[in-house]
């Protein structure tokens, strides 16, 4: 089938000295935790649960171990299909209860082929026991398959990423909250991720979290404090890179913070390198997809989208870098589809505005304001606001579209590229020659670089494509897209698309 010959590639050992492997050599398919917890909110737990007993057993190295991404490939098969068609020898399957600070994790280990398990056991506790759960799955698994450790695998074994479990649940909640990218998300974020550093200071993970966190405050251009954000998170990255020189964990908090302050090529270049190392981490392949389809690169950035939904099918964001590539590629409907697929947690009101401007760049003003509209039911956001401001534009009530942009409203927003160019089509709309090239311009300078979409298929820009004031800034457009053309792509994100 072609998810088991998708599989295949991602699994099939090199011909590199020292990584081949024996057919006689253990192997295993470990299945994504079932969420058993009354509440579906716990499935956080579960997901993080298996992607740390896969990231274990990835520590021995006579044990081959499928990737957590191709396992999701999987995620409706049966063990024995898993096991048939990716060809591994071992079929892990586990389950996890959460209630309160009360866990019951259950595992059982079978060998391909066979209804007889090789072990299996219950494990009830507190959640300050999970690492302990954690550790005893690994060790009953290389128990069972025969596999001697060398004292360094036993080392590495023992490692963990956070040692406290409260830490770690924590943690874990703090990303669930930054994923809806909202204002409240993001305190709550910063609240969870303050409690886990209490308990775990200067610890890595937390400080990556921390630094993720202030750029996505800074992101959602309702912070006055936005440029103390931005600096605040580079400041987390470069503590990061003391304590892992070369780390992964820098390289995205520079990354996302340089597409914030008009440097989109060398975010483009920071996060190929997260990308690169942490190709199974849905959160750098979300930033990254997304800025590979503002950069043109649409087929990469949906095909790192596709294998993203593969991978965390439920993430909030999964969508957006093919909903990017199709709205760009002129093909609205399909974008349209795409969006309309979003999960329940993605941001609502991200959601009603990229609708309204789908459609007011396919030329359907009605369906656009229809959509503009719908956001005065949901909570104010900047997203909510610029909705306003376009549904005002639409309609040609340039004084009621200028009040929407208060002093604090527009700080946020005349420093994204995004934002800006919103802006200006508002403007434009308007007719308001002036403002729409001012703004324009701004999201040029910015890095905006979608120059085909706004050349051919943008019925809000058409109509000024020869006007003198903005034959320019088209050119700088054209530049920028010409510039970005010629960067490097990260491999693994390459290899996605062929």
């Amino acid at each position: 089938s072609a998810a088991a010959f998708a599989a295949a590639l991602v699994t099939a050992p090199t011909n590199a000295p020292g990584n081949a492997r024996r057919s006689s050599e253990p192997s295993i398919a470990v299945m994504p935790f079932a969420n058993l917890s009354s509440d579906a909110e716990n499935g956080y737990f579960s997901d993080g649960l298996t992607e740390e007993v896969i990231t274990t057993l990835s520590k021995v190295g006579t044990l081959r171990v499928i990737a957590r991404s191709t396992m999701m490939l999987f995620r409706d098969r049966s063990a024995e299909e898993v096991a048939r068609e990716l060809g591994v020898s071992h079929v892990l399957e586990g389950s996890v209860r959460k209630a309160g600070d009360r866990l019951r994790i259950s595992a059982t280990l079978a060998a391909a082929g066979s209804n007889v398990s090789l072990w299996a056991e219950r494990f009830d506790g507190v959640l300050a026991d999970v690492f302990d759960m954690q550790d005893r799955v690994a060790a009953a698994v290389v128990s069972a398959l025969d596999v001697v450790l060398t004292p360094d695998e036993s080392r590495r074994l023992a490692e963990r990423p956070l040692d406290n479990a409260e830490a770690y649940d924590r943690y874990l909640r703090a990303r669930q909250a930054l994923n809806e990218m909202s204002h409240s998300g993001v305190q709550r974020a910063f609240g969870f991720l303050e409690d886990a550093l209490a308990l775990e200071p200067d610890n890595v993970v937390l400080l990556r979290g921390f630094g993720i966190a202030c750029y996505t405050a800074a992101n959602t251009a309702e912070r006055t404090d936005r440029e103390e954000l931005l600096d605040r998170a580079l400041q987390y990255a470069d503590v990061i890179e003391q304590r892992q020189p070369g780390g992964p964990y820098s390289a995205e908090i520079r990354g996302l913070v340089c597409t914030l302050r008009g440097q989109p090529a060398e975010g483009l270049r920071q996060l190929g390198i997260a990308f690169e190392s942490l190709p199974e981490d849905v959160d750098v392949a979300f930033w990254y997809s997304f800025v590979l389809a503002y950069a043109g690169h649409g087929s990469v950035a949906s095909a790192i989208s596709r294998a993203s939904d593969r991978i965390a099918p439920g993430h909030p964001m999964n969508w957006a870098g093919e909903f990017f590539a199709l709205w760009f590629a002129d093909q609205p409907a399909a974008a349209l589809a795409k969006l309309a697929s979003a999960p329940a947690g993605a941001p609502r009101s991200g959601v009603v505005i990229f609708r309204g401007l789908v459609h007011l760049s396919a030329g359907d003003r009605d369906r656009a304001l229809e959509s503009f509209e719908h956001a005065t039911t949901l909570e104010p956001d900047a997203f909510t606001t610029m909705c306003g401001f376009l549904a005002h534009a639409i309609r040609g009530e340039a004084e009621a579209a200028g009040a929407l942009l208060t002093p604090t409203v527009t700080d946020g927003i005349w420093k994204d590229f995004q934002y800006a160019e919103w802006i200006a089509q508002g403007y434009a709309l308007l007719g308001d020659e002036e403002e729409a090239a001012r703004w324009f311009d701004r999201a040029v300078a910015l890095g905006l670089g979608i120059y085909e979409p706004m050349m051919r298929y943008s019925a809000v820009w058409r109509p000024w494509l020869g006007h003198p004031r903005f034959v320019p800034i088209f050119e700088a457009l054209r530049q920028n897209a010409e510039r970005y053309s010629q960067l490097a792509i990260a491999p693994r994100a390459l290899a996605l698309v062929a």
